[in-house]
């Protein structure tokens, strides 16, 4: 990632366009998504380098600005450094996790940020997933 615009911005939370606000990091990939976190008054930018060139005349003069090649890449450096969920420490669900409704996930088990379960996947007693974790469809782990 590189620094294009760098402003004293306070950051407390990374949300998807549709639902950022001024404390909101936001990755953008195309020039719709740049256009609704704008609207929405996003505090700061991780853009795409090529949807940069594109809406950089846009970018509020307070926002602060980085660009990348590859916007997953760039998630995966970012988004933990936001995971407040220390998972040595806690039981539960984190609250960005994705699990199907027909998963089973025992009371003592631990999922972080971002991780998605499949249908029928059962999470033992006492797991700990990372955060971005895959279990699919009737796979069991712990």
């Amino acid at each position: 990632m590189k620094l294009q615009q760098n402003n004293s911005v306070r950051i407390s939370e990374v949300l998807p366009p549709v639902l950022a606000k001024d404390s909101s990091l936001v990755f953008v990939s195309s020039r719709d998504l740049f256009q609704l976190a704008l609207q929405n008054r996003a505090a700061a930018f991780v853009i795409l380098e090529a949807v940069y060139n594109e809406v950089k005349a846009q970018i509020p003069p307070q926002a602060a600005v980085w660009t990348t090649s590859n916007i997953q890449g760039a998630m995966t450096v970012v988004l933990p450094l936001f995971d407040q969920v220390a998972p040595f420490l806690r039981q539960g669900i984190h609250p960005t996790a994705v699990i199907d409704p027909t998963a089973q996930i025992h009371p003592s088990a631990h999922v972080g940020a971002y991780s998605v379960i499949g249908a029928h996947a059962k999470v033992g007693a006492d797991t700990i997933l990372f955060p971005h974790v895959y279990v699919g469809p009737y796979c069991e782990i712990g």
